[in-house]
């Protein structure tokens, strides 16, 4: 309903790596809209409209939000995901957009969902936000096709998965191992906070786990959800998830002053 009636939207495309991504930028009229700016990443099976329930929490503090769908989903184009792999390509160039639209000195905070939040973590390789949060994130490709082969389909796993790399390979001429968002977060040298569920079946609240501890920032938190399956971490706990998310990024922004 504020996304529809109340927010102001301008709508963008950007052509990146071959495809046309597109995108909403909603201004926040208070004085920091014009000086800092979150990007919202979705995951996998989702389009930017499911950003909104972390980008609110943002806009909420004074961020102006841009928010897209990553290649092959919503209005975007693209015949097939990648798993990070090209999305961190094409958030990269969406980054190089808001400095663009904004200015070089703005400040940029980063968050993303399942497949989103590893591609803002893959993306801590080469760019440095003033902070980031993430929920449900893997750590390795390599290491979450394992675990699903395994869990899902009773398969030993390296059969399955040679044949896997081989088929990206073709595909898109990169193998999975080369989306390790646990080397980002070691390059990374901004607070990253992690929210993952106790329950996530999909991806194991164990991958958060390992990368709180690659952090070099002390500012950096996890926070594991009783109940919650995977992404349902702010549903099954609103308030306390939000609670949480603001109280990180306020200190995070007191501490980059």
């Amino acid at each position: 309903r504020i996304y529809d009636h109340v927010w102001n939207k301008e709508r963008f495309t950007l052509e990146s790596e071959g495809v046309t991504l597109v995108g909403d930028i909603i201004v926040n009229e208070a004085p920091s809209g014009k000086d800092k700016v979150a990007i919202v990443c979705h995951g996998m099976t989702a389009n930017r409209i499911c950003a909104l329930k972390y980008a609110g929490m943002f806009y909420d503090l004074g961020y102006s939000l841009v928010i897209y769908d990553h290649r092959y989903y919503g209005e975007s184009s693209g015949d097939h995901t990648t798993l990070a792999y090209l999305e961190t390509r094409d958030l990269m160039n969406v980054i190089s957009f808001v400095k663009e639209k904004f200015g070089e000195n703005v400040k940029i905070a980063l968050q993303g969902e399942s497949m989103g939040a590893a591609t803002v973590l893959n993306s801590l390789k080469s760019f440095n936000p003033i902070l980031v949060a993430v929920d449900c994130p893997f750590s390795e490709t390599i290491m979450l096709m394992k675990q699903v082969v395994k869990a899902r389909f009773h398969l030993p796993a390296w059969p399955v998965i040679n044949i896997l790399r081989a088929q990206g390979h073709n595909k898109f001429n990169s193998y999975p191992d080369e989306v390790v968002p646990l080397d980002g977060v070691k390059n990374a040298s901004c607070p990253i906070l992690f929210m993952h569920g106790k329950e996530d079946k999909l991806i194991p609240c164990m991958h958060s786990e390992r990368m709180i501890k690659a952090c070099t920032n002390p500012l950096s938190e996890i926070h594991l959800f009783d109940g919650a399956d995977h992404a349902e971490s702010i549903i099954k706990h609103p308030e306390e998830y939000e609670k949480l998310f603001k109280e990180f990024v306020l200190k995070a922004e007191q501490a980059s002053v």
